[in-house]
């Protein structure tokens, strides 16, 4: 129970050790969970989302689960690492920037995807529209080539933006890292405070 407590609990300290600690499971999950992303985007467009899901159910229900873990425990130790300088979360404004951030790229991921749904669908639409311009006479095949071509200057209007939108989810994401390490600089109070005792180092701890 305490091992449960210690790692989703949102009330007590953490000190400096543990929460560097964190760290390293902080940028794991940022690199999983950003490589889903990525793997799905491209296969949005081709397929609906119900497709992709419907084609690997155990692999998105699993992978849903470990975003809500993770997160849940993203904000435990947020939470109490906070607490270790006499502030509650909300009184921290790195911990209001992380926040904000996260809410922020959540929305750029979506509209992401969105964006990458558009692309693709245009790219298919304008591959099978060259390969009918094949079959038809020289009049029709200047027409489909024309629609051809917008749709063509579509997709890259559209990657334009898909790149801006990258640019700026990767800004926002370096951001909320920083914020997320800097709170491992800070030192907490030595003595007691309104959050309880400081963390003892569990390489300082005893059977005892």
């Amino acid at each position: 129970m305490n091992i449960i407590k210690g790692i989703f609990g949102f009330e007590g300290r953490i000190g400096r050790a543990s929460f560097s600690v964190f760290l390293l499971f902080f940028f794991a999950g940022c690199i999983v969970f950003n490589s889903a992303i990525l793997m799905l985007s491209g296969m949005i467009g081709q397929l609906t989302l119900l497709d992709i899901i419907q084609q690997e159910p155990i692999f998105y229900t699993v992978l849903l689960i470990s975003l809500v873990i993770y997160l849940v425990i993203k904000y435990s130790y947020l939470n109490r690492r906070v607490h270790d300088f006499n502030k509650r979360a909300t009184e921290s404004k790195l911990y209001n920037s992380i926040i904000l951030l996260d809410i922020a790229s959540l929305v750029l991921v979506i509209y992401y995807l969105k964006i990458q749904s558009k692309i693709n669908y245009e790219l298919i639409e304008h591959y099978y529209s060259l390969m009918l311009s094949k079959t038809q006479s020289n009049m029709k095949q200047a027409e489909f080539l024309f629609m051809s071509s917008n749709e063509l200057r579509d997709s890259i209007s559209l990657l334009s933006n898909s790149g801006t939108v990258s640019i700026i989810y990767i800004i926002g994401l370096l951001l909320s890292s920083c914020c997320v390490i800097s709170l491992s600089f800070i030192k907490g109070n030595e003595g007691e405070n309104d959050f309880g005792k400081p963390q003892v180092p569990f390489w300082k701890k005893t059977n005892s």
